[in-house]
């Protein structure tokens, strides 16, 4: 999700950083329904507060006075139009949460704009990329890698080659993100999580004692 900020100040930034990325996305329709919102936002406060002064007014009055009963109906028309805002105002944010949300993320300013795969830029390599491995398979000739790595699912959830970890592939890519931080966090990040439930038993009794 990008800053609504930076959509608001420079949204000419944003349509041609997104048209670089090849989404087509209503950027006008977006900054439309966010004016819209805040507007509906603003009038729904004010409502709100023009109830609430009414009512200190209304305090102020001899109960069954004529005053008094004037000021009830009129507090009446107040908050039901301060109802009537809010929920305007429910619906105006809600259509432009879901405009919003289909904004996606901007590619960061170091990537090369290009037409197609074609024109990807080599970054880096390891080892001799041009050596023959005959025992090497690419991903889509592997029997098993669909059932562990789902691309279609990831793609359409996400809108970008984002796969689902599925399975023992779930379970692989938690243990290395374990292993990750446990090798690289500083120790006070780390924390010392109990190894077992025994520890955790063992834990939560002297906690108890103490």
């Amino acid at each position: 999700m990008i800053d609504i900020k930076l959509l608001r100040e420079q949204p000419d930034f944003v349509r041609a950083a997104i048209a670089n990325k090849k989404f087509k996305t209503d950027i006008d329709a977006v900054l439309e329904l966010d004016a819209a919102r805040r507007t509906k936002i603003t009038e729904a406060e004010q409502a709100r507060a023009a109830q609430k002064a009414a009512n200190k007014e209304m305090a102020a009055l001899a109960k069954g006075s004529p005053e008094f009963m004037e000021a009830v109906k009129g507090m009446k028309a107040i908050a039901n139009r301060a109802k009537e805002l809010e929920a305007e105002a429910k619906i105006a944010d809600e259509a432009f949460q879901e405009a919003f949300l289909s904004i996606p993320n901007l590619p960061d300013p170091s990537v090369p704009v290009g037409k197609g795969e074609d024109e990807n830029v080599v970054a880096s390599t390891w080892g001799d990329a041009d050596a023959a491995y005959p025992n090497a398979l690419p991903h889509f000739d592997i029997p098993w890698f669909e059932s562990r790595i789902d691309f279609a699912r990831g793609v359409k959830t996400a809108g970008a080659g984002f796969p689902f970890y599925v399975g023992e592939m779930a379970r692989l890519g938690t243990r290395a993100g374990q292993l990750l931080l446990r090798r690289s966090a500083p120790e006070w990040l780390r924390g010392s999580a109990p190894s077992d439930r025994g520890q955790c038993r063992e834990r939560n009794r002297n906690r108890a004692i103490a």
